[in-house]
């Protein structure tokens, strides 16, 4: 145990050199343990940056906390004794209120230490928990994700998430999802989709599923996105574009679209801004447990423009669309409404 004391006196050297206090540094390993945590809330991750933009010194801190976590989880995967270290450390500062300033700080960085090693244990890439999320539910479901990372994964869909300390896979199974990605250079974000690698450090983009293509929209940052068996060349995005890439081989479609108004339904806002009413109802009814259907395919193609609410109630917003455009909606049964064209007395 001496020798792993003289590690840990080393190691808050190291800590005092970075010219961060006790309390700053104390905090910093405290945070950086909790947001590691399963359980850590949004509230807690809100606190976090309200914490961090109090001062220059706590980002410092926290900075030189995820250093310090780097290095010492190396070294405790080549000595177990640091673990040890740490269990004592922890227990002493908890029995013994006079612990000394040395030992405490000890305590916190080598607990940053541990709950590195703990991670790289529990997700190590051999033996990687995945983590699988499937909504069923009629609105849209907001994951969050250990790295602060949030998803907000779209009815009907399904999406792995495999997290390793060097690396973060996602894998999206069906429909679409929003990510809104923590910044981490050091731990590539990457979503595959029917063999469509995007990859990003920090950014927020969309993934969307169909039977022939994946659709790529970027809303803010930068993302890559190539065929998971590297054929192809390597697409960049830049806001405000969208790439579609369908399973036939041919070659990817860039649009320059407005992703404000694609990327609505994560907020619960539905956006049509000249929309052909035959994807407009395909919009409505993702989250409509009574639908909305055509009765008349040449409705199809009538253009609609305005907001909706995801899951409204399907019977105003047929009221609506009756009061725009021309058309009868009748309701059939229980969990249907038929739209038909209206004509003129005179036609």
């Amino acid at each position: 145990m001496k020798e792993g004391r003289g590690l840990a006196e080393w190691h808050v050297c190291g800590l005092m050199d970075q010219k961060t206090t006790e309390q700053p540094a104390a905090e910093a390993a405290r945070w950086y343990v909790r947001l590691r945590a399963e359980d850590c809330t949004l509230g807690e991750r809100e606190a976090f940056q309200a914490w961090l933009g109090q001062s220059p010194a706590h980002a410092r801190a926290y900075e030189h906390a995820k250093a310090v976590s780097r290095r010492v989880s190396g070294m405790s995967q080549q000595d177990p004794r640091l673990r040890q270290l740490a269990a004592a450390a922890l227990a002493d500062v908890a029995t013994s209120p006079r612990t000394t300033s040395w030992r405490f700080a000890a305590a916190l960085v080598l607990g940053v230490g541990l709950a590195a090693v703990l991670a790289v244990r529990q997700f190590d890439p051999g033996r990687a928990a995945i983590a699988h999320y499937a909504n069923s539910s009629l609105q849209q479901q907001l994951i969050l994700l250990p790295d602060g990372s949030r998803v907000h994964l779209d009815v009907g869909s399904r999406l792995d998430v495999q997290m390793t300390p060097t690396g973060r896979a996602l894998a999206l199974r069906e429909g679409r999802a929003y990510f809104e990605v923590a910044h981490d250079a050091s731990r590539p974000f990457a979503v595959l989709a029917n063999g469509v690698r995007t990859v990003a450090l920090g950014t927020r983009f969309q993934v969307a599923l169909a039977p022939e293509h994946v659709t790529v929209t970027l809303a803010e940052g930068s993302v890559g996105v190539s065929h998971q068996d590297g054929s192809g060349s390597r697409e960049i995005l830049r806001p405000g574009e969208q790439l579609r890439l369908g399973s036939d081989g041919a070659d990817p479609v860039r649009l320059h679209v407005d992703a404000a108004q694609l990327l609505g339904w994560s907020t619960g806002r539905l956006v049509f801004r000249g929309t052909p009413l035959a994807d407009v109802l395909d919009e409505i009814n993702r989250y409509a447990p009574v639908k909305l259907r055509m009765g008349d395919e040449s409705l199809g193609k009538v253009s609609v423009g305005g907001t909706f609410v995801a899951g409204a109630d399907s019977a105003q917003v047929a009221n609506a669309l009756a009061a725009a455009l021309p058309l009868n909606a009748v309701r059939v049964g229980a969990r249907e409404i038929v739209l038909f064209r209206r004509y003129d007395a005179a036609d």
